[in-house]
């Protein structure tokens, strides 16, 4: 029978991903309590494969466990970090020799000023005695279910954190160069192409701050703005890449029908945006990873067709935005 590997903690100082250590049940309809769980035998757990756990998008609540065995012969005291900063809740259970547990809460259903540690990530502080001690997580979210699960000490973390930030750093100036580059180009050339790319910039931007959680924390209170703002800017990102491609390829001048086609596919993808109140916010989340796979799917074959029919511009697009197009497709496939 499949059992769960002790995770070990035998140093001052260290980070250490638990996903070799961990396993997941599935709770159908989101009734069992830690109690129930713990008494459950590693059997009915499965352990996870890959770096992190990823199952996708779906209506279950998933609990996690894993043990941490403290080998030092004092406590050790630490963050059991989630760095993914989509997870609607998360609540964490700590269970005591006494039979009790520690419990704390996170996720973007609450204000920012409630997290245990007020970061981007959903972090909870732990302190954990000499030996083995068991940690259950129960994960219930509309978003993808993927859980980059790591205990850290704090000396760890924080110069796990300053790495972060220079990589951070880099990708956000990047951004912010090219879109001082482009608007100059605009306001240069008066080029409708350059207007659309600055109004996409922005978007890809906020996705980002979004995606990495830096969003929240930049507006704080914005509870129920930060549960849907992901998917607003992926639909905002199809629009956005649409009527850039559009224009840059100039496919009202030289293929009016393909140009009415991506017209056409603007106003659904528009429709698509405004459906939430009707289909509800589980479907509306996945239709909008669709949206953003077939649209970028799309893209890329209207910049390929319009290469070989000899326009130049087909070319500069596909070599440019290729890359870009295909990460956006291999990340949302994975996602869903």
């Amino acid at each position: 029978l499949w059992a769960l590997s002790p995770a070990p903690l035998d140093q001052d100082e260290l980070r250490l991903s638990l996903a070799p250590y961990m396993g997941y049940h599935e709770d159908p309809t989101g009734t069992l309590t830690a109690e129930q769980v713990q008494h459950l035998p590693d059997a009915a757990f499965t352990g996870v494969s890959g770096d992190h756990a990823n199952l996708g998008k779906n209506d279950s609540v998933w609990w996690f466990k894993v043990r941490l065995v403290n080998s030092r012969p004092q406590p050790l005291n630490g963050y059991l970090e989630v760095n993914y900063a989509l997870l609607d809740q998360i609540d964490v259970y700590l269970a005591e020799a006494n039979g009790q547990f520690q419990a704390q809460q996170g996720g973007d259903r609450f204000a920012f000023m409630q997290r245990p540690v007020q970061v981007r990530h959903f972090w909870f502080p732990l302190q954990l005695p000499p030996g083995s001690n068991e940690v259950l997580l129960r994960v219930d979210t509309t978003s993808t279910v993927f859980i980059p699960l790591f205990f850290s000490t704090f000396g760890a973390s924080a110069a796990a954190q300053e790495n972060l930030m220079g990589i951070n750093g880099a990708f956000y100036g990047v951004l912010f160069a090219m879109f001082i580059y482009n608007l100059f180009l605009f306001i240069s050339l008066r080029e409708r192409a350059y207007f659309w790319y600055l109004i996409y910039n922005i978007n890809v931007g906020l996705f980002a701050t979004c995606f990495d959680g830096m969003l929240f924390k930049l507006l704080p209170e914005h509870v129920a703005l930060q549960s849907v703002s992901i998917y607003i800017l992926m639909f905002t990102h199809c629009l956005t890449a649409t009527q850039f491609s559009r224009h840059f390829l100039h496919t009202q001048q030289h293929f009016p029908r393909l140009d009415l086609s991506l017209r056409l596919l603007m106003l659904a993808t528009f429709g698509c945006l405004l459906s939430v109140p009707l289909i509800g916010l589980q479907a509306w989340n996945i239709l909008a990873s669709l949206t953003v796979l077939l649209v970028s799917l799309l893209l890329l074959l209207t910049g390929v067709y319009v290469w070989r029919q000899g326009i130049r511009h087909g070319s500069y697009y596909v070599i440019a935005w290729s890359v870009l197009l295909v990460a956006f497709m291999l990340a949302t496939s994975g996602s869903l």
